[in-house]
C-alpha cells in the first residue's frame, strides 16, 4: 500500500479529493477530539489514506544536501532535554523583573473570532503542515466553507477557555545543522526546529492580533522596536541611527558608534 502512494503527486490528491466524498460521521474521526465532538460534515476518503503522511513526511532537500550521522533521534531528544533543562536549573529561583503599570484598563478576556475572521486567518495562512495534522492545510483551505464553523468553534474554545488542548501543545522536531560544514556527529552544531500544528498556529495568529490591538490602544509598545512587527524593520532602525549621527553632526558633537 505503501509503494502505491509514494509517488502521488499533490496534483493527483486534489482530483481525488475532488473527485470522491464520504458519508457523514466521518469528520469526527479526523478532527482533535479534546476540543468538542462536532456535527457532521461531508469530507473525503483521502484523509485516513496513508498518502497524506508519506505526502507530508517527504524530504524536499537534495541527497547531496542530506549529511548523515552517526546520531540516532534518541540521542537527539535527550541531548535537545538536557539543554533545556539546564537552561531552566540555571534561571530557577530568580527574580521576575521589575514591572511598573502605566495603563488603567487589563486585557482580561479575548474577544471571540468571527467566521469570516478565521477563514481569513486560514487563506492568508502559507500551505506548511505538520505530520501532526488532521489534513493537509491546502486541503482545509479547498474545504473551508465546509469546515469553517467547525474550526472557529475550536478558535474560540481556546480563547474562551485561555488554552490550548494537550494535542495542539506537540510539535514534529527536526534537528538542523546551525552551518554548512559542521561536524554532522557532534550534537552541539544542531539546533532544534519545531513544527506545531497548524490549528495551534491559527490560535495563535488570533491572540496575536488581539494582544497587539490591545497593546496599541493603550501605547504600550515601544516606539524604538526594530524587526518581528510590522512597520519596524531593522532598516528603520539604521534609518534612526544615521539620523541621529547627522543630527548630532549638525550641533557639533562628537559621535561615537559602538559596534559590538
Amino acid at each position: 500500500m505503501a509503494s502505491k502512494y509514494s509517488d502521488w503527486t499533490i496534483k493527483q490528491l486534489k482530483e481525488e479529493v475532488n473527485a470522491a466524498k464520504i458519508p457523514d460521521k466521518r469528520l469526527n474521526s479526523v478532527l482533535p477530539g479534546p476540543w468538542l465532538r462536532l456535527p457532521t460534515c461531508h469530507v473525503t476518503p483521502i484523509l485516513n489514506q496513508p498518502s497524506t503522511c508519506l505526502l507530508l513526511q517527504r524530504d524536499k532537500r537534495p541527497a547531496d544536501c542530506v549529511t548523515p550521522t552517526c546520531n540516532d533521534a534518541d540521542a537527539f531528544m535527550r541531548f535537545f532535554d538536557d539543554k533545556v533543562k539546564a537552561f531552566r536549573a540555571a534561571t530557577n529561583g530568580r527574580k521576575p523583573p521589575a514591572t511598573t503599570s502605566v495603563a488603567d484598563a487589563s486585557l482580561l478576556t479575548l474577544l471571540l473570532c468571527s467566521e469570516d475572521e478565521v477563514r481569513r486567518l486560514i487563506m492568508q495562512s502559507p500551505t506548511k503542515s505538520c505530520t501532526l495534522d488532521p489534513i493537509p492545510t491546502f486541503l482545509l483551505q479547498e474545504l473551508v466553507d465546509a469546515l469553517l464553523p467547525y474550526v472557529t468553534a475550536m478558535v474560540n474554545a481556546s480563547l474562551r477557555e485561555g488554552r490550548l488542548p494537550s494535542s495542539q501543545k506537540h510539535a514534529v522536531i527536526t534537528p538542523l545543522q546551525k552551518k554548512p560544514g559542521l561536524d554532522a556527529d557532534d550534537l552541539k552544531n544542531y539546533r532544534p526546529v519545531s513544527n506545531l500544528t497548524f490549528t495551534s498556529k491559527l490560535v495563535e495568529r488570533a491572540v496575536a492580533l488581539r494582544l497587539t490591538s490591545y497593546l496599541n490602544a493603550h501605547g504600550l509598545m515601544s516606539q524604538l522596536q526594530s524587526a518581528c512587527r510590522c512597520h519596524h524593520s531593522t532598516e528603520m532602525a539604521r534609518l534612526k541611527v544615521l539620523s541621529d549621527i547627522y543630527a548630532a553632526i549638525d550641533r557639533q558633537q562628537v559621535t561615537l558608534l559602538g559596534l559590538s
